[in-house]
């Protein structure tokens, strides 16, 4: 039981890392578009959103 309890919050634990990872490169990548012309930010977005 322990074991589980254990287990489960090292899941959880490795699951915030990945969230903390995804978020700071998501703002990279807001950031990065924030520096391209409006236009081409719109179609940046758009090949972005197709991956």
């Amino acid at each position: 039981m322990v074991a589980s309890i254990k287990q489960g919050q090292d899941s959880l634990n490795r699951l915030k890392v990945e969230y903390n990872e995804l978020e700071h490169l998501a703002r990279q990548i807001d950031q990065a578009l924030a520096t391209i012309p409006f236009t081409d930010r719109q179609k940046a977005k758009r090949l972005i959103e197709e991956y």
